[in-house]
């Protein structure tokens, strides 16, 4: 007898948890989202995200942030530019590197942000980050982010990241970025893609960002 409640209450726990996860994992319904996109630009609404940027959890922080860039309200750029690098914190047992704490979707929405809103202040702190974050999905956002600012500056770094990056798809956002930005310098690294030991759609990729290089400048 003693042997069955056992057994029945560590079905209990194995299903809660099971339970618990999928209600972790369950994303908001399509009405919360159309909700979040037909609210108004104004200062209270402003207000009102920023508050919930500030002292939500996790999750109300990154639809919160995400509503914010659709509307591309550059009064919420302090906000984007702050929780660029939330959760990371320096590991003084590591010789001053850096590691993930926390959520990584609120930075990776926070670079999205940044792109949205295309304000070249945002430039040295993106490429901050992209030096720091090491989870590929952020550094892909950040890529992403320094592309659609067409930052001419970034170009060095871009690829110099284009040639380190061991994930193929921080490749391909390397790659679409240089093109967006269509910087002469480009041309060599693009071509070296081309000719690299890379996927398929990574190459044909370059040769489309070959193709968007503006050389009149």
């Amino acid at each position: 007898m003693k042997l069955l409640k056992l057994l029945l209450v560590s079905i209990f726990i194995i299903n809660s948890q099971v339970i618990f996860a999928q209600i972790k994992q369950e994303k908001p319904s399509k009405k919360l989202d159309e909700y979040l996109k037909k609210l108004q630009k104004s200062d209270a609404v402003t207000e009102a995200l920023v508050e919930s940027v500030v002292n939500g959890d996790d999750k109300v922080k990154v639809y919160s942030i995400k509503t914010l860039a659709l509307q591309k309200n550059k009064n919420a750029l302090p906000i984007f530019l702050d929780y660029l690098g939330y959760g990371l914190t320096i590991r003084t047992v590591n010789k001053g590197k850096y590691e993930q704490t926390s959520a990584w979707e609120v930075r990776l929405e926070s670079a999205i942000a940044l792109g949205r809103v295309k304000d070249p202040k945002a430039i040295p702190f993106l490429e901050k980050m992209l030096k720091m974050d090491n989870s590929y999905i952020v550094k892909k956002g950040i890529i992403w982010a320094l592309g659609e600012l067409k930052s001419e500056q970034s170009v060095p770094l871009l690829t110099k990241i284009l040639k380190l990056a061991k994930d193929q798809s921080v490749v391909m956002a390397c790659v679409k970025a240089l093109g967006k930005i269509g910087n002469k310098k480009s041309f060599m690294p693009l071509l070296s893609v081309t000719q690299g030991n890379y996927i398929e759609s990574i190459k044909k990729e370059a040769v489309k960002s070959l193709e968007m290089i503006k050389w009149e400048k």
